[in-house]
């Protein structure tokens, strides 16, 4: 049986230079992780994009696969794991132009 470990992390994104950590184990899946940070980075877990960076900012990999564990990936403690989109964000303002709302 494969040890379990925990990684604390630090979270970036493309969307805003807010920085936050997390703690995440080894066990756990890339798809897990995307749900959990949907409410850190307002960034959907549909079009999310994970790649992990050593703490000085190389890139190791990005996690593609949504059902492969964190711990079958380069991972180290204060690695950086930054969540890019595949899309760009909708502008909110445009559609409330758009819908005649708050006019």
């Amino acid at each position: 049986m494969e040890e379990v470990a925990f990684f604390r992390l630090t979270i970036t994104n493309s969307l805003s230079s807010q920085v936050s950590q997390k703690t995440f184990s080894s066990a756990v899946t890339v798809g897990y992780i995307k749900m959990n940070l949907e409410l850190i980075t307002g960034v959907s877990a549909k079009t999310m994009q994970l790649q992990l960076l050593s703490e000085e900012g190389v890139l190791l990999c990005s996690l593609l696969d949504d059902s492969a564990t964190l711990g079958s990936h380069p991972v180290q403690n204060a690695c950086i794991l930054h969540v890019g989109i595949d899309r760009p964000p909708v502008n909110l303002y445009h559609l409330t132009k758009l819908s005649g709302c708050g006019n």
